[in-house]
């Protein structure tokens, strides 16, 4: 290494052990150069030097040398020292003094350096500093009155000044009190809200985690009743599996916008196709709009983009879902265009009910709903594209007028390299029959409603709570399984990974395998599955279909 990288290197260390002690020999030297500036010019405004002045001038290229000697002793020993910072602060008044004594009227200038001495230390260091720094000033002033003419001539002066240097500081170390007390309040105060912000996506987790368990079995009901019933129970039946997606679709707000809170979204920006990603969010929300008797269509886009297509997913998705809330009748059309700079910009326009321009910047507020309108959903959708976009770096904006419709746009950086795929969207549909499935949940109402749903598309289910009650049965019935639906979260020692690993090991490492869970954490889970996929409860029946189509073929 070179020179000039060691001395980097020791610069770093120091700035990383004491950085304001480190300020405080840089702005030392800086003031002793301007003072040896300022006596220079003074004693050469006559054009000559005397003896006298020629010793201050010295003198000061003393202190100078000593101010780079304290540097020297900081970059070679870096770290809180106490003794050095009392050295410092000795070595300052003592200049100070020294200066005043002998430059006499010349020198009165220096007087103000008493208390920035005092005041700096006591700010950088506490209030004990600032106490020894003023007692140190006091002892000089002092013995500047005792030993220069100048001073002794004008005691009066000299008198208020020593009293200046008395009162000041000890103000001012009242008011670092105060600023210590208020900074010790806010950061208990700080320490209280990230502690009840922890609480909080705990209880959000575990609450998300338990009443997600029922929605499945009540989707998985559902969906039985629908294949199995009359056409009045079909519409009764898609009711309520819109209720359960609008359900599912508060309990995703709710955990988005507290985990984004939190600041534990970390974007995982890579390079994919729009379009698939477009019809993946278009296919999951056309039940909706077809209930409500809306087209939506998409315009067909090859263009690849820069993003994280799980988040710029749900932006896509929350936009189009609030255009379906908020039009009651005629279309929702999603597309993109190019603009300038390489970007692309993603549009969702809808023909619905419009947003006044007093309200397009509070639309994305937090819990806001349009005024005049009845509350539809929890007032997140939007906050949370807003959040994402900021997180991503996306240009989220609004167009609109009051009755004629909205346009929401999402502007990002367009790719011209494919690295990955974006989601995937609906998988050809396979024949189930006699497909043996392992189903692994230890809730009894989520066991009985995927046996159900399964066996009706003709598959032969083997189902437990436990991978012992699987294994017996197993072996009980001489059966291989062709897929395996497993709950991540298990009441007994071992996961759901764990099950898949050790009935993997009886019957093949390729054995097609599914996680559902309850446990909103898709990072979390994407780091332990080691490339098993995973569903959020509750799971939609086309879903379940579309996995044990794939095993089908597997």
């Amino acid at each position: 290494m070179t020179g000039t990288g060691r001395i980097r290197e020791r610069f770093a260390a120091a700035r990383a052990a004491d950085a304001l002690e480190l300020e405080q020999g840089f702005l030392r030297l800086t003031n002793v150069s301007v003072v040896l500036v300022y006596f220079l010019v003074s004693f050469l405004w006559d054009r000559f030097l005397d003896d006298g002045e020629i010793f201050i001038l010295l003198t000061m290229v003393g202190v100078l040398g000593s101010g780079v000697a304290h540097l020297s002793w900081i970059l070679a020993r870096p770290g809180v020292n106490h003794v050095r910072r009392r050295c410092a602060i000795l070595l300052d008044m003592a200049s100070i003094t020294l200066g005043m004594v002998v430059a006499e009227d010349t020198g009165a200038m220096l007087y103000g350096l008493f208390l920035w001495v005092a005041i700096g230390n006591g700010f950088r260091f506490g209030r004990w500093y600032l106490h020894y720094a003023q007692a140190m000033s006091l002892v000089g002033f002092a013995l500047v009155t005792l030993l220069s003419d100048f001073w002794h001539q004008h005691l009066t002066l000299a008198s208020a000044l020593a009293l200046t240097l008395l009162i000041i500081p000890w103000y001012v170390s009242l008011l670092i009190k105060r600023v210590d007390a208020t900074t010790h309040r806010l950061e208990e105060a700080r320490g209280e809200a990230e502690a009840a912000n922890v609480a909080k996506s705990k209880f959000l987790a575990a609450a998300s985690h338990d009443l997600r368990q029922p929605m499945q079995a009540l989707s998985m009901y559902a969906s039985v009743l629908e294949e199995r019933g009359n056409a009045d129970a079909k519409r009764a039946v898609h009711g309520i599996q819109l209720s359960v997606t609008n359900l599912e679709q508060m309990f995703d707000s709710l955990l988005d916008i507290s985990k984004i809170e939190a600041g534990v979204v970390k974007p995982r920006v890579v390079a994919f196709p729009l379009m698939p990603l477009i019809e993946h969010v278009m296919e999951g929300e056309r039940p909706m709009a077809a209930h409500k008797n809306l087209e939506l269509r998409a315009v067909k886009c090859s263009a690849n983009v820069l993003s994280d297509p799980a988040l710029l997913e749900r932006m896509l998705r929350n936009l189009v879902t609030n255009a379906i809330r908020y039009t009651q009748r005629g279309r929702i059309i999603v597309g993109c265009r190019r603009v300038q700079g390489g970007r692309l910009r993603i549009e969702v326009v809808d023909s619905g009910i419009g947003i006044a321009l007093e309200e397009q910047e509070r639309i994305f507020d937090e819990y806001y709903q349009l005024s005049g309108k009845s509350a539809q959903g929890l007032g997140l959708g939007l906050p949370i594209v807003k959040s994402l976009g900021e997180l991503l770096g996306h240009a989220v904006a609004v167009r609109s007028a009051t009755g004629q419709g909205s346009v929401f746009s999402i502007e990002l950086e367009r790719a011209f390299v494919t690295a990955m795929p974006a989601p995937p969207g609906s998988s050809p549909v396979a024949a189930l029959d006699s497909l043996k499935v392992v189903l692994v949940d230890d809730d009894t109402e989520i066991r009985e409603s995927m046996r159900l749903l399964i066996e009706g598309w003709g598959c032969r289910s083997v189902t437990g709570a436990t991978v012992g009650e699987i294994e017996e049965r197993l072996r009980a019935e001489h059966l291989t399984p062709d897929a395996l639906i497993v709950d991540y979260r298990l009441a007994g020692a071992m996961s759901g990974l764990q099950v898949i690993e050790r009935l993997r090991a009886s019957f093949g490492a390729e054995l097609p395998a599914l996680i559902i869970t309850g446990t909103a954490n898709p990072s979390f889970l994407q780091s332990r599955a080691s490339g098993i996929p995973f569903a959020l409860k509750p799971v939609a029946p086309g879903k379940l279909r579309a996995f044990l189509s794939h095993a089908v073929r597997a």
